[in-house]
């Protein structure tokens, strides 16, 4: 029987074991994912006969594609309680239609793909189709000639907490602020526990805008928060090329995660040109 736990720093190893046995292209599969929103999608996680089980939702359950040595009967497990999956792969998702051909419906999910960049574009930010990016860091910098790029620390944390606070009050009308507002505290709660590295920026001695993210592979670092204020203009370009050039120059790819569906957050993944924008699928059951 299949018994799921919460999922805590301690098994941070446990977890790594078989999320290293995927190649890891996309947001769910990362341990930092899965402990900042589990108590939003009501995640959790068990681990039998050799495999790595993951699903979120309260009531109807919904479940990653599988990860370990036993992965054809533990698909054949989820699919035997009418379970669907969500966050698929175009591989993922036509290995699951292949092997159980009538008894799910497979749909592309566009608001869950993944937006993944080549690291040295985002550091350079080179070529006509960026040209506006550098326009808006040049005017930047000729506005805050006093700007200064850190990475966070312990010591400089809490400006960066009273920072997203202010932001926040300022983006109250959000859709979704809510609930991102819980991700991002618990961000900051384990910022160092996760192994996060971060970077703000500040005007003067004003922290007006960070971003924080951690390694999701070894070619691949994936960005989970990034906020700057608007009054700044320029400074959400700024603190994304300074983070890059800084503590990214290690990994091929930078992967910034979904748009979820927001028109304005689509625009502007867009406008950064990414390599490859990585598919997403759910699959229903067919309950006859």
């Amino acid at each position: 029987m299949l018994e799921f736990r919460k999922v805590e720093l301690s098994n941070r190893t446990e977890f790594e074991k078989y999320l290293n046995m995927t190649e890891k292209r996309s947001m769910e599969y990362s341990f930092s994912t899965m402990f900042l929103w589990q108590d939003l999608y009501d995640m959790e996680f068990c681990i039998y006969e050799d495999t790595l089980y993951l699903r979120i939702g309260k009531n109807e359950k919904s479940y990653l594609f599988p990860i370990g040595n036993n992965v054809d009967k533990a698909i054949e497990k989820i699919a035997q309680e009418n379970s669907g999956f969500y966050g698929l792969t175009k591989e993922q998702a036509d290995y699951i239609s292949a092997k159980f051909p009538k008894k799910y419906e497979i749909s592309p999910n566009r608001d869950m793909g993944d937006y993944v960049y080549k690291t040295e574009s985002l550091a350079t930010l080179v070529g006509k189709k960026l040209s506006s990016k550098r326009n808006h860091i040049n005017r930047f910098i000729a506005q805050y000639p006093n700007w200064k790029y850190e990475p966070i620390t312990p010591e400089n944390l809490d400006e960066v907490r009273q920072m997203h606070k202010v932001w926040c009050s300022l983006a109250k009308d959000k859709e979704g602020l809510a609930e991102e507002e819980i991700m991002v505290k618990k961000a900051f709660d384990h910022f160092f526990s996760l192994n996060f590295s971060g970077g703000l920026i500040r005007v003067d001695s004003k922290v007006v805008a960070f971003t924080a993210g951690d390694k999701l592979s070894d070619s691949t670092f994936l960005v989970h928060i990034e906020k700057a204020l608007a009054e700044y203009s320029g400074a959400y370009q700024m603190i994304n090329r300074e983070f890059v050039r800084n503590n990214c120059m290690d990994f091929e790819y930078i992967n910034r995660e979904e748009d979820t569906g927001d028109e304005g957050l689509r625009k502007a993944k867009l406008s950064y040109r990414p390599h490859m924008i990585v598919e997403k699928f759910t699959a229903k059951a067919v309950i006859k």
